[in-house]
């Protein structure tokens, strides 16, 4: 139950930015980021990472597993993680939540 409960929160969450008062707003337009190849064994980039600085990747209990910093046209590493569903949060310069993905490792 505690495991349902922190999932759910984190994927509520993860959705939203924070403005500075501290309640939760959608971001205005987020930038379309998409990632590929999505499912993916060994790798993935992203297209599009415009005003993103920094990538996390979770898996779907909250936990952090990796953390890059956000550059174009670079493949990143997951080889040695467990296959799975993964959350890749990204934030800009100012550590604001920018955009949330799916990732499935297979």
């Amino acid at each position: 139950m505690a495991k349902t409960l922190l999932l759910f929160s984190f994927l509520t969450f993860s959705l939203f930015s924070f403005a500075g008062n501290g309640v939760p707003t959608w971001n205005d337009d987020p930038p379309k980021v998409s990632i590929y190849p999505n499912p993916t064994a060994n790798f993935f980039g992203l297209s599009n990472i415009e005003g993103i600085s920094q990538l996390t990747i979770f898996n779907l209990l909250g936990k952090e597993m990796r953390n890059f910093k956000a550059e174009s046209g670079v493949k990143y590493d997951i080889s040695d993680l467990p296959n799975g569903m993964y959350l890749i949060q990204m934030t800009d310069t100012k550590q604001k939540i920018v955009s949330t993905l799916r990732l499935q490792k297979r």
